[in-house]
């Protein structure tokens, strides 16, 4: 064969190649999108190797809020993870790829997770805080029945033990509100290094009974800020959150795996919710119900260690994950939850329909009015609906860029229809103008003008809420006064949202240090629920209206925090019966609200009252086992009562936290020293002068104090 012959025969085998590697790459493509108008199309499954199964694994449930998919390694992010750990877990065992929220928001969505019911029948929720049912049992109470140790460690304070997330487990710890205004404790935040040195404590102490773990970790909620320290360089401050949050949970994972309990544990990880980075023009979550917001990883390593990375295509809801650890436990289902387990999604040979999400989000209706917002995710199609309605098609357009509900009027009525009859507004002075445009979603000029002014008040919402959670008083004031001031909802629905306005008015009015402006808008607040005048005489708290509304109401809540600020601001002016009478109001309100029980006995501590403030720090113990400010103010009660003996057995308690109060040591040595125990008494000054940081109020006693049992020894 001459040389021209071989060149065209190697031409020829290049271009077969080429085309086949072209056919190949579109078959792919194929196999990858979904056909036109059928469902998503299912991924290929890695079958595993079989492993045994284990009998009575633990449950470590980790949940972190605001962190999106397209972050994670595992679901394909990057080949530069930032993720390993998480990766980890991914690779181990089974990844939810479509996971869907039902509500864009930290306590409500946890509020679903735990119990496994919609929002709305979940708690009695308002936008600053809510109430869990007390007919919804949580998982906590259900595998506590089944013999399990249960603690909860989170970093979120919207989810503090008053909020009934805390029923079933023997521990509970939550952020402390870092003398923020009651209100706005939903935004306070703490490290997950700190949570994460709580849990381990706590393992280490009940790592050979059966457990559940629930570590809530709020690092990548907005607002965004680089941790210090962080493990991973990253470009941007929510990519250094989501480094730290992994690098924590790593640190966790370790600690399971040294102490020998990591292979007999179920491992569940997720989010509430995930985030906006700026999509639609939103930063955070809670208003919104793009994607970005609501759809959430979902990340299952059975015990052992099961077959390795399956990946599950078909959409499930958060809604479903109760029902699916309850069963991969081998616990019975609870009757009536509208969940299902995803158990049998896990099974590589059966495939299933995608299930069919709903969301909602309140938090903007809650405070100006006007509609709230509901989204059905079905079928590859997006409805989202509210004063007018958008449809996605997510096949095509899974950034949610087009439109498409005036090209596809068919199939948005069907959306329409499977999602139920809006509760959009109608302005009171013409009730029936465009009800239809309103139930169709049609864009007739009202509604694309009040969707324009409703989008002006989520912006100024979602502004006035990231600055307090950045303490900025004066900007989130700014914010929220724009708001007050009207937007697209009628006066007459405005009204009946003035009081939650009111109170993010009076938390940023305190964070400016015009504490007098912030108690005269919180008694707004507070006259507006009840239905009375304001009044704000020394004593003066409004008698409750003629029929009161039930502590688990989003009324209640909300009054209950209400109280509690009035009654923070009062104990700061001085005016202490006025202080004691709002802080027992409130805990009529939320008696599990351990933050103003505390804080109500630490007054009764000052003024003297000793036996009422045992008996209230008694009482938060028994809502708040094991909580160290609980702990080290009931050690200082029985201090003062002239009890010894009993303020060490407290004091000692306090002292295993991981972040001890400096003031405890303190408290703890004095017990020490009036029992005669001089030697524990010095080491104890020795430990707080070694902690406690330079100018700490308290240094120069515990100096003199070690000179003089020094000397006592020395003498002896």
């Amino acid at each position: 064969m001459d040389r021209a012959a071989r060149r065209f025969g190697a031409g020829q085998l290049i271009g077969l190649l080429a085309l086949l590697f072209v056919v190949v790459l579109l078959a792919l493509l194929a196999w990858r999108l979904p056909t036109p108008d059928g469902p998503l199309a299912p991924r290929q499954r890695v079958r595993g190797e079989p492993v045994e199964p284990v009998v009575d694994p633990n449950l470590v449930l980790i949940t972190i809020d605001g962190l999106r998919i397209d972050h994670l390694g595992v679901y394909g992010s990057s080949a530069h993870s930032i993720t390993p750990h998480l990766d980890r877990l991914g690779h181990e065992g089974f990844r939810f790829e479509r996971v869907v929220s039902p509500v864009p928001s930290t306590l409500p969505a946890q509020a679903t997770l735990h119990t496994g019911r919609p929002p709305e029948s979940a708690a009695g929720l308002s936008p600053l805080g809510g109430v869990l049912r007390s007919e919804s049992a949580t998982l906590a109470e259900i595998l506590s029945a089944a013999g399990f140790r249960t603690a909860a460690f989170t970093g979120a304070g919207a989810l503090g033990r008053w909020t009934g997330l805390g029923r079933g487990f023997d521990s509970y710890d939550a952020p402390a509100s870092d003398a923020q205004p009651a209100t706005v404790r939903f935004l306070v935040e703490r490290p997950a290094a700190a949570v994460i040195d709580e849990a381990r404590v706590w393992i280490d102490e009940h790592y050979r009974a059966r457990f559940f773990m629930w570590v809530e970790i709020a690092d990548p909620r907005a607002p965004h800020r680089a941790p210090l320290g962080g493990a991973i360089p990253a470009p941007d401050a929510y990519r250094a959150e989501v480094a730290y949050a992994d690098a924590q949970v790593g640190r966790l994972l370790d600690r399971l795996a040294a102490l020998g309990v990591l292979g007999n544990t179920l491992v569940a990880v997720t989010a509430a919710h995930a985030t906006a980075l700026g999509e639609h023009g939103e930063l955070g979550s809670g208003i919104e119900l793009y994607d970005g917001t609501i759809m959430v990883p979902l990340l299952l390593r059975p015990p052992g260690g099961a077959a390795r990375d399956r990946s599950i295509p078909e959409q499930v809801r958060l809604i479903d994950l109760l029902p699916t650890l309850l069963e991969l436990l081998d616990l019975p289902a609870h009757a009536g939850l509208p969940g299902i387990s995803l158990a049998l999604f896990l099974d590589p040979d059966v495939d299933l329909p995608a299930l069919p999400a709903v969301s909602q989000s309140e938090l903007l209706s809650s405070c100006v009015g006007g509609p709230r917002l509901r989204a059905l995710r079905a079928g590859g199609w997006k409805l989202i609906q509210g004063v007018s309605a958008e449809l996605y098609d997510l096949r095509r357009d899974p950034l949610e860029r087009r439109d498409l509900s005036a090209a596809h009027p068919q199939k948005l009525a069907e959306m329409q229809a499977a999602l139920g009859p809006s509760d959009a507004a109608v302005p009171p002075e013409d009730e029936s103008a465009d009800a239809g445009a309103a139930e169709t979603g049609s864009s007739g000029a009202g509604a694309i003008g009040e969707a324009a002014a409703g989008r002006r008040e989520a912006v100024d919402l979602e502004e006035a809420l990231l600055a307090l959670a950045s303490r900025d008083g004066r900007r989130a004031e700014a914010a929220l006064l724009r708001l007050q001031a009207g937007g697209s909802s009628p006066r007459s629905a405005m009204s009946a949202h003035e009081p939650v306005l009111l109170a993010l008015l009076g938390a940023a009015l305190r964070m400016q240090g015009r504490s007098g402006e912030s108690l005269a808008a919180n008694l707004s607040a507070q006259a507006a629920i009840v239905g009375e005048p304001a009044t704000q005489g020394e004593n003066a708290v409004p008698s409750e209206p003629a029929e009161p509304r039930g502590a688990g109401s989003a009324d209640g809540a909300l009054l209950g925090l209400l109280l509690s600020e009035i009654g923070a601001l009062r104990a700061a002016a001085g005016e202490i019966p006025g202080a004691l009478a709002a802080y027992r109001r409130a805990l009529d309100r939320l008696p599990d609200d351990g933050e103003a029980r505390v804080a109500l006995a630490g007054l009764l501590l000052e003024r003297g009252d000793i036996n009422d403030a045992v008996a209230e720090y008694r009482a938060a113990l028994g809502r708040m086992p094991g909580d160290p400010s609980v702990l080290g103010g009931l050690g200082r009660a029985y201090l003062a009562s002239g009890d010894p003996a009993a303020a060490l057995v407290y004091l000692r308690e306090a002292l295993r936290s991981a972040a001890p109060a400096p003031r405890d040591y303190l408290d703890l040595a004095r017990a020490c020293e009036t029992l005669g125990r001089d030697r524990e008494a010095a080491r104890v000054y020795r430990e707080f002068l070694q902690r406690a940081p330079a100018d700490a109020p308290g240094r120069g006693e515990a100096i003199e104090r070690l000179r003089h049992l020094g000397s006592r020894q020395g003498s002896d």
